[in-house]
């Protein structure tokens, strides 16, 4: 069984994914501003970051990018991560159709794609990931 996640994450120094939540409507899955301390590391963050995670269609999170990235350059935001997690316990098979990869090329984004290979990482992502469209 192959699953593919998608995520986003939105950052830059004077960007407020706070303000960017507020202004425009939308809800990051996760979220931290300039001075707040990461959790995982305990350092503090330079920068306003906001993400997108765990989508499960590419369409939908290409619709929100495309509705919203002008919005967020002129909220502050300068870098834009799109990346495609690959969940899987066999083979390990996928494609990105063409249509896709020209949504993704007019965003001006690359795409980073990870691959993982755990049944339990598997149960645990769908179980945390129930994010199918907007």
């Amino acid at each position: 069984m192959n699953i593919p996640l998608y995520s986003s994450a939105i950052s830059g120094i004077d960007f407020s994914p706070h303000k960017a939540e507020a202004k425009l409507g939308i809800d990051f899955q996760f979220k931290i501003e300039k001075g707040e301390k990461w959790e995982r590391t305990g350092r503090i963050s330079d920068h306003g970051c906001g993400m997108f995670t765990g989508y499960r269609d590419l369409n939908s999170l290409l619709t929100i990018l495309e509705n919203t990235v002008e919005s967020f350059r002129q909220l502050g935001a300068d870098d834009f991560d799109l990346t495609m997690e690959v969940l899987h316990d066999g083979q390990c098979n996928f494609e990105l159709t063409s249509e896709s990869l020209a949504r993704i090329s007019k965003l001006g984004l690359g795409i980073a794609i990870s691959t993982y290979e755990d049944e339990n990482y598997i149960i645990q992502n769908l179980t945390e990931s129930k994010r199918v469209g907007p």
